[in-house]
């Protein structure tokens, strides 16, 4: 599963759509990329043949790409149907043809975070699952989800996509952006001084230069640095 890839599709998606604000709008995002909606419920009055083959598909929600129709069962929380919608928009969105363990995986990545992008959970300052399904319309349990899966993303270093979403959702002055660029080069800096001293540190040590400590030369780096 390529997180990079889903995080570009989404990308195109919210630009496209020109989504801004949380939670998203699933069925306006669905009616951009000409879908129409049904419930199972009215699918059962006007099909029961049809309903049976979606039902046995998947009892929250059925896509036919081809007819550009996603049937949907209504009565599942809100939270859920949200889910469905934007898993099956994914299903769409990578052209996945027959049934593939990877496929489910990469429609679950890809709906969970165009429902609650990682970026927008970090900027709202959510802590918890209600959090999450306060602000952004998910289910308690992808809700529970999302929270370890941002707990891992923050762990990383940002990536390109990553702050361009965070561009287009939040947008800043001049000054501030200034202000973060130098942040990072500041960031960078610091990275490659710790990797020069353990580099450093590593090299005396293996020397037995243990009179290293004695001269200072540890707070004499730490002092040093910018």
């Amino acid at each position: 599963m390529d997180y990079v890839y889903i995080a570009e599709m989404i990308l195109e998606v919210y630009r496209e759509c020109g989504i801004k604000e949380f939670p998203i709008p699933c069925v306006d995002i669905l009616k951009h990329y000409e879908f129409r909606t049904i419930t199972y419920s009215r699918l059962k009055e006007l099909n029961t043949e049809i309903y049976a083959l979606c039902i046995s598909a998947s009892n929250d929600a059925f896509c036919d790409q081809r007819n550009r129709i996603i049937a949907y069962n209504e009565k599942a929380v809100q939270g859920r149907i949200r889910f469905s919608l934007m898993h099956e928009l994914a299903h769409c969105v990578f052209q996945h043809t027959g049934e593939d363990p990877e496929n489910e995986d990469t429609a679950d990545c890809f709906a969970s975070n165009i429902l609650a992008p990682r970026v927008a959970i970090r900027h709202y300052g959510c802590k918890n699952a209600d959090d999450i399904h306060f602000r952004f319309g998910l289910s308690y349990a992808a809700s529970n989800k999302a929270v370890q899966a941002y707990n891992t993303w923050k762990q990383r270093d940002t990536i390109k996509v990553d702050r361009e979403l965070d561009d287009w959702l939040f947008p800043l002055d001049e000054f501030h952006r200034n202000f973060l660029r130098r942040l990072r080069r500041q960031q960078q800096r610091r990275k490659l001084q710790m990797k020069q001293y353990d580099q450093k540190l590593s090299f005396l040590r293996e020397n037995h230069l243990d009179d290293f400590w004695a001269q200072g030369e540890e707070y004499h780096f730490f002092s040093t640095s910018r």
